[in-house]
């Protein structure tokens, strides 16, 4: 599975993410400031913030500043196991994002030695790889009103916008994507 629409995420789920971010901002952690200068910040999933969504374990906001351009293109870092890459996944939500100035961009292919120019990076047991842009490589698609996301297959994003890229992820811990998946399949979210 590589990236999936959630066509019908409810708005009231996307209400209460907005809430949390504009109410809770003092709480999140600070976890990074990546080379392409977006803010990530956690919040674990409280039971007071109710999201209504089975096996959420954490709430990351990523901000990405006014005009920034394209992304780098990446896999999210992810632990190995044995030399298996453990699931990396979540939905990502669009929380404040200019739909004609900001786009998701995600590979077509899970194989990444389709892709060129791989650049390995290691932090510890997490990895992660970059990717030179081949728009015959990779599909953009507006990301409204929400997306699950194999977090191993490349992607990235652009905001041409003169505003901040709000954008939140939603992780789900130790629960492989097909259960997730079939999850969504069975609230009628796809």
């Amino acid at each position: 599975m590589i990236t999936k629409r959630l066509s019908n995420f409810p708005d009231t789920i996307i209400s209460r993410l907005k809430h949390i971010y504009n109410n809770y901002y003092d709480q999140l952690i600070e976890i990074k400031t990546n080379h392409y200068n977006t803010k990530m910040y956690f919040i674990s999933n409280k039971i007071e913030f109710n999201i209504n969504i089975p096996h959420c374990e954490v709430i990351i906001f990523m901000i990405s500043p006014p005009n920034m351009g394209k992304s780098i293109i990446h896999t999210d870092r992810t632990n190995v196991s044995d030399d298996k890459i453990v699931d990396n996944f979540g939905i990502n939500v669009p929380l404040k994002i200019d739909k004609h100035k900001s786009k998701f961009i995600t590979g077509k292919y899970e194989d990444l030695s389709l892709y060129p120019k791989k650049t390995k990076k290691q932090d510890g047991d997490r990895i992660s790889y970059e990717f030179e842009y081949d728009p015959d490589l990779f599909e953009e698609m507006d990301l409204k009103p929400a997306i699950l996301i194999n977090g191993y297959v490349p992607h990235g994003w652009t905001n041409y916008s003169d505003e901040e890229r709000i954008m939140c992820r939603l992780e789900f811990g130790s629960h492989s994507i097909e259960t997730i998946h079939d999850l969504l399949y069975k609230k009628g979210w796809l």
